[in-house]
């Protein structure tokens, strides 16, 4: 007992288990990743993951992925020495690349690989193809076509790309006359090349010497 009579008592503190949690932020295509613990952060270590693949340089409290996939930060603890995992949390990043290649002339196929729901718009598109991954348009000379990969859950979010096409010239005719009499009485005067349904072509004309 104490000087005054009271009991004494031993007081064992209690050991907190260490956790930690994944917190997502996100802003359309802009995530960052916060690993959550019920410890003091500042005496601990972190280690970030792509799936089982330990990323390089992300050994912050803080993660931003550049791509889509499955996240999980492992947690080292200065005091205890435990390593700790959390749950993984799936991330969702909007990617497209596009291209064309040219079937005939004056017929191409658009291509589009995205991670969500696509929307083609220019010349030939329409409610029929204007969704799918792989759409064929004809036309003649250049044109340019746009492709969105849209969020499904917020349709303000998105990203676009441009496409710069070129069908070629296919129906085009081209008269180039064989002699021209510069002489005044207003026929074949001057020698003129006539383009119908086509593009201006540049024409370079040398004597012999």
């Amino acid at each position: 007992t104490s000087s005054i009579g009271l009991p004494n008592f031993a007081v064992t503190p209690v050991e907190i288990e260490p956790v930690v949690s994944i917190l997502e932020n996100s802003f359309c295509n802009d995530v960052t990743l916060v690993a959550e613990t019920n410890t003091n952060a500042s005496r601990s270590t972190f280690q970030w993951y792509d799936g089982k693949q330990e990323i390089r340089g992300a050994n912050t409290k803080t993660y931003k992925p550049y791509r889509s996939g499955d996240y999980s930060v492992r947690m080292r603890d200065k005091c205890s020495d435990k390593l700790i995992r959390s749950e993984p949390v799936h991330v969702n990043i909007l990617e497209i690349s596009a291209g064309w290649t040219k079937l005939a002339c004056g017929l191409l196929e658009l291509s589009v690989q995205a991670n969500a729901k696509v929307v083609w718009s220019g010349n030939g598109i329409s409610g029929e193809n204007e969704y799918q991954s792989k759409v064929q348009v004809s036309g003649s000379g250049r044109d340019v076509y746009f492709v969105k990969v849209m969020d499904e859950n917020d349709q303000s979010c998105y990203l676009e790309k441009k496409l710069v096409v070129d069908f070629g010239i296919c129906d085009a005719t081209v008269l180039i006359p064989d002699i021209f009499t510069p002489n005044g009485d207003q026929i074949n005067d001057v020698f003129e090349v006539v383009i119908s349904d086509g593009e201006g072509v540049q024409l370079k004309i040398y004597d012999r010497w």
